[in-house]
């Protein structure tokens, strides 16, 4: 670990009374809760899930000792900036699509399966991809029903072709999202009611992966998809997805019913049922993590992404016993991105990113926050990992991550190293003199972890050299809108980038020069190449070689500089009674779908 410097007795000293007064609200106690990271991901915790944390040793699935019924509360960061994620890329509206809307495949899990490693259906029960990977036909079920609400028209009748047409043209109509499937498919066309083909530009080898993901494309009816219905309202939101949604009190609650319609069955204590095992879930508008965690102390709700350094007290008001391994974090990036079309931009020098890299204290960053050596004295085993420049450490993503510490990394490896004086010299060599620059963010939306954390690394760049003014701006008004989705900002900025489900994702939406989430503007030719090289990769390994080849080329240049917000192993802790958490892992979304439907409460 690097040496504890300056900056951290800084952190210290500037930010232990408010610690102990609010703690830090994280993803997996605030956005994770409505599937920002699903299970085992989050700024100091695992997201969703509850009496054990997730990390359990080895989760069973206790599915065949189950009981139905019983209502599952947990805690939103915000409330919804849109109840339909085909008009909304923001996090709070992708989870909660997650609920009410099916995709095409999903993400299997399992207790012997790790997150995104496994693709299986969804609305499509199967599919046939032709020899060039340029025609993938998918058969939909002929038991999927929309669920039981709203007009005749839509309410309890079969999901057929012409609603997933309807709701792909809708899709490339107004979800900010949409580019990487522009780019990639031609044609979308319904030969019966039950079947569906993509006809493809190129080949695209894991095509499967995109029509899993959790961040791109929802199904609806063909009535909400035309207008027919107001998709952005309780009532208009019909699905289906294995949950009903009932009803929204604004910065209150959110409640959604079990669909009794859903397909997946499973075997309980009283005979086969459809899924979800539960009646309901209900996520309470909650932002702040202090009344999360007396809240769940009290058991009024029945999951709590502890922060690290308030694990022991905690888990000791609560009676849990809680085991001595932590999950790793979810697969989420955090990291400063820059506007290279901006010709009068100090970061379209390389030396002047890459010294920003190296101003970073990454170990001595996870070190404070995540508290590691103090509870690994206490026996806890908390694994920690760096981000790649565009490709996260963290659970769900371990086959496509190259680690930046590693020799294979190579000569780019240099640019993570903590040294503030090779900082300066790059800085001196770009001619770098200490002009100001604009450095957009955003606060409280992702938690006080975040925000200190932020806060943590501004000595660090001033004592590089670097002079900055901070534009610290409202999440839904400013930031997301304008900085994170129309790229309208001068200079750098910091902050997540949406969770993705598959690495697909992160190599052409962040990296190629048409990608939506390509935030730094990057337009190089060699970069859209190996893009699209691993694209038509069919062999894994191969592929991975391609991908650990784009990581070295990124992390060269530093398009993006990586930060290490929440790169540690954390706990969610749950309800004593809640069974199945842990067991049903996932990432991105998609934990209401591929996780929580196999919860149970456990009242006896």
């Amino acid at each position: 670990m690097s040496e504890i410097s300056y900056w951290i007795r800084f952190t210290q000293s500037r930010l232990t009374r408010r610690r102990a007064l609010a703690g830090a609200a994280t993803l997996g106690a605030g956005a994770a809760a409505i599937g920002v990271v699903g299970c085992g991901g989050g700024d100091d915790g695992g997201g969703g899930g509850g009496g054990q944390p997730v990390a359990a040793g080895k989760p069973q699935d206790t599915t065949g000792q189950a009981k139905a019924g019983g209502v599952y509360r947990i805690t939103q960061s915000a409330d919804p900036t849109n109840l339909d994620p085909n008009r909304s890329t923001s996090f709070t509206a992708q989870g909660v699509g997650a609920h009410i809307y099916s995709r095409m495949l999903k993400f299997q899990t399992g207790p012997e399966l790790a997150p995104l490693s496994k693709v299986t259906g969804d609305a499509a029960e199967s599919y046939e991809v032709s020899a060039d990977a340029t025609q993938w036909t998918f058969k939909l079920r002929k038991d999927l029903k929309f669920q039981p609400k709203g007009p005749a028209s839509v309410n309890g009748r079969l999901l057929d072709a012409d609603d997933v047409k309807a709701s792909y043209d809708y899709f490339l109509e107004r979800n900010g999202n949409r580019a990487i499937m522009v780019d990639t498919v031609d044609s979308v066309t319904t030969p019966d009611k039950n079947t569906v083909v993509f006809k493809l530009k190129k080949a695209y080898a894991p095509f499967q992966e995109l029509m899993a993901s959790s961040a791109l494309f929802w199904i609806m009816s063909k009535q909400g998809a035309t207008g027919e219905l107001d998709t952005q309202k309780v009532e208009g939101a019909i699905g289906t997805g294995p949950w009903t949604l009932d009803s929204q009190t604004p910065s209150v609650e959110i409640n959604s019913k079990r669909n009794p319609n859903w397909y997946e069955k499973a075997k309980i204590s009283t005979g086969e049922v459809s899924l979800p095992i539960l009646d309901g879930l209900t996520y309470v508008n909650m932002p702040d993590y202090a009344q999360n965690q007396a809240q769940f102390i009290a058991g009024n709700i029945m999951a709590f992404a502890v922060r690290n350094p308030d694990l022991v007290d905690v888990t000791r008001q609560v009676n849990v016993n809680t085991p001595k391994l932590a999950m790793p974090p979810g697969w989420l990036l955090s990291m400063y991105y820059f506007k290279l079309d901006n010709a009068n931009n100090p970061f379209k020098d390389e030396r002047v990113r890459r010294a920003l890299s190296m101003s970073l204290d990454r170990d001595g960053l996870i070190e404070v926050f995540g508290e590691i050596s103090k509870l690994k004295a206490q026996g806890f085993d908390l694994p920690t990992g760096w981000s790649n420049s565009c490709v996260p450490w963290g659970d769900g993503g371990a086959f496509w991550w190259l680690d930046p510490k590693s020799k294979d990394q190579g000569t780019s490896g240099q640019w993570y190293a903590y040294n503030v004086a090779e900082a300066k010299k790059l800085l001196a060599a770009a001619s770098y003199t200490g002009q100001s620059f604009n450095l957009n963010t955003t606060n409280t939306i992702y938690g006080t972890t975040f925000d200190n954390q932020t806060e943590a690394q501004l000595p660090m760049l001033s004592a590089a050299g670097f002079k900055y003014e901070l534009k610290s701006e409202d999440y839904t008004s400013k930031y997301f809108p304008e900085v994170y989705t129309k790229f309208n900002y001068e200079h750098a900025a910091y902050g997540y980038n949406t969770p993705f489900a598959t690495v697909g994702e992160y190599m052409y939406r962040m990296l190629h020069s048409k990608g939506d989430q390509n935030k730094s503007r990057i337009n190089d030719p060699q970069l859209d190449a190996l893009v699209l090289k691993q694209e038509i990769e069919t062999d894994q390994a191969k592929r991975q070689a391609i991908i650990y080849d784009i990581q070295r080329l990124v992390s060269d240049k530093m398009y993006y500089v990586p930060a290490v917000v929440g790169r540690w192993g954390s706990f969610t802790l749950f309800a004593p009674y809640v069974r199945n958490q842990g067991a049903f892992r996932t990432a991105a979304y998609g934990a209401s779908v591929e996780s929580y439907t196999h919860y149970w409460l456990d009242r006896a």
